[in-house]
C-alpha cells in the first residue's frame, strides 16, 4: 500500500507550520506531506527539510484547484486535507469594517469550504479519506471584542458536523480541532489593524481591556509544537476523533459552555471590562453624543 499524501493549508508559521513538520515526522507510518501558503516564499523553508511545498490561497478558487490538481497529479490521490488557514481582527463588533469581517469569513470559513470540496471530488470517488478542520474553543463560546472571528469558527465547527455525517458512506473521516491559547502569529498580524480601530472608538474607556483581548490568547499559550504533535497523533490513528479540544483553557471553555447564558455572558462582561463600561456610561449621559 502507498503512502498517505497529506495536504495542509496555512504552513507559514505557527500551528499549521508545525503540523507539517508533525506529519513529515510521523513516526508510525509514513506520509507524504505538501505544505501550502498564500506565498510560496514563505514556505521555502519546509522545502528545506524535505517537505514539499504548493501554492495555495484559500481566498483564490483556481489557486485552489491548480494546488490539488498539482498534488493528484504527481501522487495520484490525496489521502488527508488539514485545513489550517486563517486570520483575525479584533475590535468591537460594530467598528469592524465590512471588509475586514468579509474577509475575516471569506479565509476562516469560505476558503476551508471551498478546499474541502475540491479535494472531496478527488477522495469520493477512492471512498477514503481524512478531513481535519482547525477551529477554535471561542467557536463554543464567543468572547468580546472578536466577534468575526468566533462566528468564523462557529460557522466552521457547525458546517463540519454536517459534513462528517454526509461523508460517512463514503469512509472519509471528519475531524473537528478546537486548540485552547496555542501560540500563533495571528494575535501579532492584526495589531496594525486594531490601533487603527481604537484611534477612534466608542470604548475609548476600556481600550485596554481590548487591547488584552488580543494578546489574551498568548498568555500562558501551548507551543504550537506540542499541540501539533498531538493533533497528529490523535487523528491520524485508526480511529480519528470526531472531536478534539487540546490546549490551556480548551477544557475550560468545553465545560462553561453548559453553563446558563447570563452567566457566561457575566463572567465574559466582568474580564473584559464591559461592567465597568456600561456603569461608566451610567454616569456619563453625555458621553454617547460626544463621540
Amino acid at each position: 500500500m502507498s503512502n498517505r499524501v497529506a495536504l495542509i493549508t496555512g504552513c507559514s508559521s505557527g500551528i499549521g507550520r508545525d503540523i507539517a513538520r508533525a506529519m513529515f515526522k510521523y513516526k508510525y507510518e509514513p506520509i507524504v506531506v505538501y505544505a501550502s501558503a498564500r506565498n510560496l516564499k514563505s514556505i521555502e523553508f519546509l522545502k528545506a527539510e524535505g517537505m514539499n511545498i504548493v501554492q495555495l490561497d484559500v481566498n483564490d478558487q483556481q489557486s485552489i484547484k491548480d494546488a490539488i490538481k498539482t498534488i493528484v497529479d504527481k501522487e495520484g490521490k490525496l489521502d488527508i486535507l488539514v485545513n489550517n488557514a486563517g486570520m483575525n481582527y479584533y475590535g468591537p463588533a460594530i467598528e469592524l469594517k465590512h471588509e475586514e469581517t468579509k474577509k475575516i469569513m471569506d479565509t476562516n470559513f469560505i476558503g476551508l469550504v471551498d478546499t474541502t470540496i475540491e479535494a472531496c471530488k478527488y477522495m469520493v470517488p477512492r471512498k477514503t479519506g481524512l478531513i481535519i478542520n482547525i477551529g477554535s474553543v471561542v467557536g463554543l463560546i464567543s468572547t468580546p471584542f472578536t466577534g468575526a472571528y468566533c462566528a468564523s469558527k462557529a460557522a466552521v465547527h457547525a458546517w463540519s458536523d454536517s459534513l462528517r455525517m454526509e461523508l460517512d458512506p463514503f469512509n472519509i473521516k471528519v475531524s473537528i480541532v478546537m486548540p485552547g491559547a496555542i501560540k500563533s502569529e495571528i494575535a501579532n498580524n492584526a495589531q496594525d489593524t486594531l490601533q487603527k480601530t481604537l484611534a477612534q472608538t466608542l470604548y475609548e474607556p476600556i481600550k485596554k481591556f481590548i487591547i488584552m483581548r488580543s494578546v489574551a490568547s498568548q498568555q500562558n499559550a501551548l507551543p504550537s509544537e506540542a499541540f501539533a504533535d498531538y493533533v497528529v497523533k490523535r487523528c491520524l490513528s485508526t480511529r480519528p476523533p470526531k472531536k478534539l479540544l487540546y490546549g490551556p483553557l480548551s477544557s475550560i471553555f468545553g465545560l462553561i459552555q453548559f453553563l446558563p447564558t447570563i452567566l457566561i455572558d457575566f463572567i465574559l462582561k466582568k474580564k473584559f471590562g464591559l461592567l465597568y463600561f456600561r456603569n461608566y456610561l451610567n454616569g456619563n449621559s453625555k458621553y454617547i453624543k460626544s463621540n
